[in-house]
């Protein structure tokens, strides 16, 4: 049988390792996250916030949500350890550990299955370089094609450091004068290269597509499955 001592040590051992993060940082963490399938781009949107909750700090996800085999609504908490984001249950049993890296995200098992990236409000998935590639239209929300594009998976001839990308010889000017040939995914978008390193960025619509991201400004533009 434990003495009270002993309860007392088992207590503190048994919480997250985070009592003691400064507010400031846990301030500065609150906000908008993606926590996905780093394979599929899958997952739940999750608002954290500062405010105390039992085993942490309060979340809010959408109903419905699932990732990593668990439910959103099994998300009660969350808080920070020695370079770790732990995620909670409502009695306080730990459901995810991430380790956090240089980038700004934080990712299961140096790398493993789940991946947290930044994100806003309207993010509904993360882009992902597996469901990128291949052949793709761009156009105008219910437009015809102004361009065709093919994403392949190996590095550009230019030797810039960016995945190789073709355009069809048939471009609408507005897309060909970007003379785009590199694409990349940049933490949760995908993001299309160009000359005079002029860039298009989008965002996965959760539909096996992706829609031009609302920081480029402009006319709207989406990227749709084309032969």
């Amino acid at each position: 049988m434990l003495r009270p001592l002993a309860l007392c040590l088992f207590a503190l051992t048994a919480l997250p390792a985070s009592a003691e993060v400064d507010p400031g940082v846990i301030e500065t963490t609150a906000g908008w996250w993606f926590l996905a399938d780093s394979a599929t781009g899958a997952g739940c949107n999750l608002h954290l916030v500062a405010d105390e909750a039992i085993g942490g700090h309060g979340l809010e996800a959408p109903a419905g949500c699932k990732v990593g085999g668990q439910s959103a609504e099994d998300l009660a908490a969350w808080n920070l350890g020695e370079g770790q984001i732990i995620f909670l249950d409502a009695v306080r049993h730990v459901l995810f550990r991430l380790d956090e890296q240089e980038d700004g995200s934080w990712t299961e098992n140096a790398g493993g299955p789940l991946v947290l990236m930044p994100s806003d409000k309207d993010m509904v998935a993360l882009a992902t370089a597996a469901a990128a590639t291949g052949s793709w239209a761009l156009a105008r929300p219910g437009g015809p094609t102004l361009c065709r594009v093919t994403l392949a998976n190996q590095p550009q001839a230019s030797g810039e450091g960016n995945l190789s990308l073709s355009l069809a010889r048939d471009c609408d000017a507005a897309i060909a004068g970007l003379k785009l040939d590199g694409w990349m995914i940049e933490g949760a978008d995908l993001v299309l290269h160009g000359a005079g390193s002029r860039t298009l960025s989008f965002r996965a619509d959760g539909k096996g597509g992706f829609a031009k991201a609302a920081k480029e400004g402009g006319k709207p533009l989406v990227m749709t499955r084309g032969p």
